[in-house]
């Protein structure tokens, strides 16, 4: 919707900061607390609840940006005075929107395959033994494959159950 609006109205501008800054702390806690806690530590389990309740916030309030952007007055788009670079401004920022919605679906999709949240919020369950392939096939990059055989390197933020550790019965002769 456009209208004579010359600026975003404030619960735009909250949405997208607040969504903005909830992805990078999204991205800062996978990569230097998830990524570095062993998954024998009783502390991931924790870590991944957080995880998964914050990728749902991020989500709804995606969800509920798009939806007060479409009922709302919107300015015109930035102009550069190159029409390239305008439309490629509109596109970036569509891009990101459907980034942030595919990443939380991709979440979805790998923790109910995996039978996390059972594991995570009810404290009962077990990772199904597909789960290191599922979650290294849905990873961009494989740290599970090494010389064809599955290794003990968690995957960026992912969850390696301590049935899946070294040594278990589950992977005897598997692992590394």
């Amino acid at each position: 919707m456009l209208s004579n609006s010359t600026k975003y109205n404030n619960v735009q501008v909250v949405l997208h900061w607040l969504v903005a800054l909830l992805v990078l702390f999204m991205l800062f806690m996978g990569n230097f607390v998830l990524a570095q806690t062993p998954n024998t530590d009783p502390t991931k389990i924790f870590a991944l609840r957080g995880h998964i309740i914050f990728g749902g916030v991020i989500l709804l309030l995606t969800l509920l940006r798009l939806v007060w952007r479409r009922m709302s007055p919107q300015p015109p788009h930035a102009v550069t005075g190159n029409t390239l670079l305008d439309k490629l401004g509109v596109a970036a920022h569509y891009a990101l929107n459907i980034l942030v919605l595919l990443v939380a679906a991709s979440g979805i999709g790998i923790a109910l395959q995996a039978g996390l949240p059972d594991i995570v919020f009810g404290g009962q369950g077990t990772s199904s033994p597909g789960f290191l392939e599922l979650h290294a096939t849905c990873c961009s990059w494989n740290p599970y494959q090494t010389a064809g055989r599955v290794s003990s390197a968690p995957c960026r933020g992912g969850l390696v159950p301590p049935v899946f550790a070294k040594g278990s019965a589950v992977c005897s002769g598997m692992v590394r």
